[in-house]
């Protein structure tokens, strides 16, 4: 629970990044486990700063204690208290929460240019260069779904860690015939995660593929212990201890 609450807060600060600057996206992000002390500290601080400065100018900036609640609120249940897989965060989670902040945003920036003389000019100059470059950065970020592989490729270079994607990747190229790599990227997966079922089961059903049984059952043996179903089904029919 305490690494879950860690990363949840951390979480919170880590959304707001990557709506200001979404760049490094990931279809999964690991999950770090415990967060460093000085990140979790930090993130609670800014939090609660956040929290205070909207909550006591709510009479005069009411739209800002809306946005923030909005924020706060639509994203607590899934922030991740409690657990549901074995990411960190998602961007899909962030989708209606972030309607929040674009609220303060479409209040907040019509407010400070006020008393601007080219407040229109400004707004129409910013407005566009916003929508050119989350324009190429969407383009750029498509790119990386062209095919498994590169969304697994594209993943691996901006996360660390990343059992999970090492063992789609490995499954990926199950697909194009690559066995040789596939049993690669298990291995990886299962180094990282020694605790990854779904990592061993691949592995041994892609050594039963080659005809390597005596690795493809140990590594079934392994995947049926850390409590994986299809490979204590598969163990069953082939009435194989575990």
């Amino acid at each position: 629970m305490s690494a879950r609450l860690g990363n949840a807060v951390v979480s919170y600060i880590a959304y707001m990044v990557k709506m200001l600057w979404p760049t490094n996206l990931a279809v999964i992000y690991p999950h770090p486990g415990w967060r460093p002390l000085w990140l979790v500290l930090g993130s609670v601080a800014l939090l609660i700063a956040i929290t205070t400065l909207v909550i006591t100018g709510t009479k005069k900036r009411p739209y800002a204690a809306v946005g923030w609640l909005w924020y706060v609120g639509t994203l607590a249940p899934v922030i991740g208290i409690v657990q549901v897989g074995k990411q960190a965060l998602a961007d899909r989670y962030a989708y209606i929460p972030l309607v929040g902040l674009f609220i303060i945003v479409a209040w907040a920036v019509p407010e400070l240019l006020r008393k601007w003389p080219h407040q229109k000019k400004v707004l129409v100059a910013s407005s566009a260069t916003c929508l050119l470059c989350l324009s190429f950065v969407a383009w750029r970020q498509v790119g990386y779904w062209q095919n498994s592989i590169a969304l697994c490729d594209h993943a691996l270079d901006v996360t660390d860690g990343n059992s999970m994607i090492y063992n789609n990747r490995g499954m990926a190229y199950i697909d194009l015939g690559n066995y040789p790599q596939a049993i690669a990227d298990f291995n990886r997966a299962v180094e990282i995660d020694p605790r990854n079922g779904e990592a061993y089961y691949n592995r041994g059903v892609t050594y039963g593929g080659l005809g390597n049984r005596e690795h493809e059952i140990d590594d079934i043996r392994t995947a049926a212990r850390l409590g994986h179903e299809g490979a204590r089904n598969f163990l069953r029919s082939q009435k194989i201890n575990w």
